[in-house]
C-alpha cells in the first residue's frame, strides 16, 4: 500500500557472488584512451575491449530561470515561491485530502518510516504534464514510475492531442483542485517520495489508461481476460499512432473553442490571488472582436 523508497528486484540469486568474483574495481579518473587501454590518473593501464560509459544522470530543470519554474509550476526553492501561493495550494490540499482517505482508507494511518527534509517545490502539473498557466509548452517524462514503455506513449500521445487543442479541459479551478488531490494522494501513498508530487511506480497503468481515456482512445487492448492477467508489454501499445491520426488526422476538426482559455496579459500577481481570475469563456471569434491574446 505504501512505498518510501526506490523499489527494485534481483533477477540472479547468484548475482553479487559473481561480481566479487570476476569485477575488479579501480577508483581514478580516466587520463586517455588508447588502443586496447585505457589509462587512469593513477597510472594505471587497464587492457580494454570495450569501454561502457555508465556515467548516469542528475534530472534537472536548470535551463529555466525562477520566474518560469514559478509560472510552470515546477520545482523551485521554497523561499522563490510567494507566501500567498503557498497558502493558496495548502488550503487546496487540505480540502481535498478527506477525499483520499475516504477512498484509501488504509492510507489514513502509514507506517513509522522515514522523512528526507525536501529542498524543493513540488511538481504541479495537471496529469503530470502541463502547466495551467500555459497551455503552449508540456513536460514528458517527469513522472516516476517502474516501468517508461506505456507511460512516455500514452504521455506523447496526450500532449500531443492536448498542444492541438483537441482535448476539451476542466477549468483552471477544476484542474487545479485535480492536481491538488494527486499531491495529496502522491504524499499519502509514497510518503517522502511523493512530497515531489510526481510519484507512481505502482501506478502507471492506471496513469496511462487515463491519459488515453481523456484522449478518446482504448487502453484495453488485448481483451478482458488478457487485460486482467497477461502482463502488460510494449507490443500492446502497437497501433495507438495510427488510431490517433485516424481519430485526429490533419484534417479533423477541433472541439469548439467555448473552454476556458487564459489571457497573456494575466501578470503573476493575478494568477496568485486568483480573485476573478483573468480567463475567458468566449468563442475564438468573440476572442478576436475583444482582441484578446490567449496563449
Amino acid at each position: 500500500m505504501w512505498q518510501n523508497g526506490t523499489g527494485g528486484l534481483l533477477n540472479h540469486e547468484d548475482f553479487w557472488d559473481t561480481i566479487t568474483d570476476n569485477v575488479d574495481i579501480y577508483q581514478s579518473d580516466l587520463r586517455e584512451l588508447d588502443l586496447g587501454f585505457v589509462r587512469l590518473e593513477s597510472g594505471e593501464e587497464i587492457p580494454t575491449d570495450v569501454l561502457l560509459c555508465g556515467t548516469g544522470w542528475l534530472p534537472g530543470l536548470d535551463f529555466f530561470d525562477t520566474d518560469l519554474l514559478l509560472k510552470f509550476d515546477l520545482p523551485h526553492e521554497f523561499a522563490d515561491e510567494p507566501a500567498e501561493y503557498s497558502e493558496r495550494w495548502a488550503t487546496l490540499e487540505k480540502e481535498v485530502d478527506p477525499k483520499v482517505i475516504q477512498r484509501f482508507l488504509m492510507l489514513a494511518n502509514p507506517p513509522a518510516h522515514y522523512m528526507k527534509p525536501c529542498t524543493l517545490m513540488l511538481y504541479r502539473l495537471y496529469n503530470g504534464i502541463a502547466s495551467v498557466c500555459d497551455n503552449s509548452i508540456v513536460f514528458i517524462g517527469h513522472v516516476l514510475v517502474g516501468n517508461y514503455f506505456s507511460v512516455t506513449e500514452a504521455q506523447a500521445i496526450w500532449a500531443t492531442a492536448y498542444l492541438d487543442k483537441q482535448l476539451v479541459l476542466p477549468s483552471i479551478a477544476e484542474r487545479e483542485k485535480e492536481i491538488a488531490l494527486f499531491t495529496s494522494w502522491c504524499r499519502r501513498r509514497y510518503l517522502n517520495n511523493g512530497e515531489n508530487g510526481n510519484w507512481m511506480p505502482f501506478d502507471f497503468i492506471v496513469y496511462s489508461d487515463r491519459l488515453l481515456h481523456e484522449v478518446g482512445l482504448s487502453s484495453n487492448r488485448k481483451g478482458w481476460f488478457q487485460n486482467l492477467f497477461s502482463p502488460c508489454m510494449m507490443r500492446d501499445m502497437a497501433g495507438l499512432r495510427d488510431e490517433y491520426l485516424a481519430k485526429y488526422g490533419k484534417d479533423a476538426a477541433a472541439p469548439p473553442e467555448s473552454t476556458v482559455h487564459t489571457c497573456s496579459v494575466c501578470t503573476w500577481k493575478k494568477l496568485i490571488e486568483r480573485q476573478g481570475p483573468c480567463v475567458y469563456s468566449l468563442p475564438s471569434s468573440a476572442r478576436r472582436a475583444a482582441k484578446i491574446d490567449c496563449l
